[in-house]
């Protein structure tokens, strides 16, 4: 289901093209409000990335349950979401989609960082 004045956006960033796609989309929707961002590796993008998003709320996803990747350097004036997991009886499990969902939802809404489970490793 469509929401309006929202855009989605797949791309796969190991693609030479990404960037450039990237820049094409933006390019052709209005000036980015709120964007939520979960990169496998994050470095290599926001540097690029985050200039083209000048006045919108940005929201950076890092998962994985032992707290990696880091903050990234270029990541200092943005809101994170760092997915750990959580405990259960029988040892530890990810996720789940509407865990992670309502934390991203949150802080694209507050603008806060926040830490969904515990960043513990699971060995």
């Amino acid at each position: 289901m469509a929401m309006p004045g929202v855009v989605a956006f797949d791309a796969d960033w190991h693609s030479p093209s990404f960037a450039q796609e990237i820049e094409a989309a933006l390019k052709q929707s209005a000036p980015v409000e709120a964007a939520l961002l979960w990169l496998h590796e994050p470095e290599p993008v926001l540097p690029w990335l985050m200039p083209e998003l000048p006045s919108g709320r940005v929201v950076l996803v890092l998962g994985s349950m032992d707290g990696r990747p880091e903050i990234p350097d270029g990541a200092t004036q943005i809101a994170t979401v760092r997915l750990g997991s959580m405990r259960t009886a029988h040892g530890r499990r990810w996720l789940t989609h509407d865990e992670i969902s309502a934390a991203a939802i949150a802080s694209l809404e507050d603008g806060e960082s926040r830490v969904v489970g515990d960043l513990t490793p699971t060995s």
